[in-house]
């Protein structure tokens, strides 16, 4: 049996980093530069995300639109 830890909450903070909680306890820290369109986002379009496909996806709703695959796997 393989675990799969799926996303469980999303959240950013002020310098610039996106925070990924996980199922099994872990956060993963992420800058927003690898992201340039989150990076230009307003605190507002940040804080308006979608956890999809039961924790595997994550979808910031932003005007243009984009979203995010899992940035890890088991």
């Amino acid at each position: 049996m393989t675990f799969r830890p799926l996303a469980k909450k999303l959240s950013f903070d002020a310098d610039n980093n996106m925070w990924i909680e996980l199922t099994d306890g872990r956060q993963l820290g992420v800058p927003l530069a690898y992201f340039p369109r989150l990076l230009s986002a307003d605190w507002e379009q940040l804080e308006n995300y979608v956890i999809s496909g039961g924790g595997t996806g994550l979808h910031c709703e932003m005007p243009s639109g984009i979203g995010l695959r899992q940035p890890f796997e088991n």
